[in-house]
């Protein structure tokens, strides 16, 4: 799924928001070491804020799906 697929009519800028909320906590309240953020969640806030904001859309999106996967399974 591509970024302009998954955000529909909202800007890129609300994806990065979006991923940006991942990067500090779970929505499952958990941070398992097999997640992709595990280890950028213990950044501090400036470094998660870098991390994000030098990601691709492409990145964004494959972030995304993955949490979002995640996210569907656990319900």
């Amino acid at each position: 799924m591509d970024l302009k697929t998954w955000v529909g009519i909202k800007s890129p800028e609300f994806a990065r928001i979006m991923l940006a909320a991942l990067a500090v906590e779970c929505p499952s309240g958990s941070n398992q070491e097999g997640c992709p953020l595990f280890r950028i969640r213990s950044l501090p806030h400036q470094k998660r804020d870098e991390w994000v904001q030098s990601l691709s859309e492409a990145e964004i999106s494959a972030l995304y799906a993955v949490h979002f996967k995640c996210l569907k399974d656990s319900e």
